[in-house]
């Protein structure tokens, strides 16, 4: 009997990361377009913004696996894990989505080019590696942040 709720607690948290990472693609994507309707997307500086989204996802991630698992709290790794998932679920679609996006329109890529150190190499296959490396990156070094601040607000204190 135990077993099968843990088996539904974990079939309960996976769906809970895939819905954030979903949510995230989403937002990254509305994101961008509003940025491309404005004549904006070049503008590499503004990429800020994908990580403020992608730290919201994270963390709501990262407080729903301790809400289903509260025994975890101090155990950082399960919370960093479930970070590092929802960054997969949200940033490989999205950085698929740009390299599409650019390979359709070769105008925004030669802008981005033109604006870019690494304009000579920049491709829109070359761009999607960009796009995985600081988002897992990111995904990261912020899913091990956040997991340690939530312990503390969760316990008041950190191991």
């Amino acid at each position: 009997m135990y077993h099968h709720i843990v088996k539904r607690k974990l079939t309960d948290m996976q769906l809970t990361s895939i819905r954030y990472g979903i949510l995230m693609f989403a937002g990254l994507v509305a994101y961008f377009l509003l940025m491309y309707l404005f004549g904006i997307a070049h503008h590499s500086e503004l990429r800020v913004f994908n990580g403020i989204i992608q730290i919201f996802y994270i963390y709501l991630t990262i407080r729903s696996f301790y809400a289903f698992y509260p025994e975890q709290i101090h155990n950082y790794l399960f919370g960093v894990v479930q970070g590092i998932k929802v960054s997969v679920y949200g940033i490989v679609p999205f950085a698929i989505f740009i390299m599409l996006f650019l390979y359709f329109d070769p105008e925004l890529m030669s802008k981005i080019k033109y604006q870019s150190l690494m304009g000579d190499y920049l491709n829109p296959f070359t761009a999607i590696i960009f796009i995985l490396a600081e988002g897992l990156v990111i995904g990261l070094i912020i899913s091990y942040v956040l997991t340690r601040i939530i312990e503390v607000k969760q316990t008041g204190n950190l191991k």
